[in-house]
């Protein structure tokens, strides 16, 4: 059984007066800054965030696919990386935790999504078939069943598509704000 600080994966975060009151930053800080605390692998890992919001904007007509979704996630959150975002949810879902790209460093962001329409259309239901058939076709080690059931309940109209799987993964990401155009 995997004790409870190596199972733990998130973060806590604890506003500037908390951690002068407690000792953990000095009084006179002249920026809003946050104390953040990451679990990752059993290990406690700390740092200052930036407390004012980042403002990030994003073009969902740049959107044509799920290669040009990852393309556009790349240029407004990996500027500045020497690495890119895989295509992948996971990947995403870790990237809006924060901790590099232009997300490290701050505790709170505001992404702005114009067009954000088209880019429903193009993660849609045939974009979303496309991804399930190719993960069923592939030489990975994915659940066939749970894909077979995703694409059965897809064309049923009552499974997700891809961009309803990445609305859920930004609203599970409470200090990235979402404000769609």
């Amino acid at each position: 059984m995997r004790s409870p600080a190596t199972s733990l994966t998130g973060s806590v975060s604890i506003r500037w007066s908390h951690a002068i009151r407690h000792g953990w930053m000095r009084h006179g800080s002249h920026h809003p800054a946050l104390l953040m605390f990451r679990y990752r692998g059993g290990g406690l890992q700390y740092g200052m965030a930036n407390a004012d919001a980042l403002i990030l904007r994003m073009n969902g007509s740049a959107v044509h696919d799920i290669a040009s979704f990852y393309d556009e996630i790349n240029r407004v959150f990996m500027s500045g990386e020497d690495w890119q975002l895989a295509h992948s949810l996971d990947a995403l879902d870790d990237m809006l935790y924060g901790g590099y790209g232009v997300l490290a460093g701050h505790a709170v962001a505001t992404l702005i999504w114009h067009d954000i329409e088209h880019a429903r259309n193009a993660l849609g239901v045939a974009a979303t078939r496309a991804w399930l058939q190719a993960k069923l076709d592939g030489s990975g080690t994915f659940n066939a069943r749970a894909i077979t059931y995703q694409l059965q309940a897809l064309d049923a109209g009552d499974g997700q598509t891809y961009f309803q799987i990445v609305m859920e993964i930004f609203a599970a990401h409470p200090s990235i704000t979402l404000e769609r155009r």
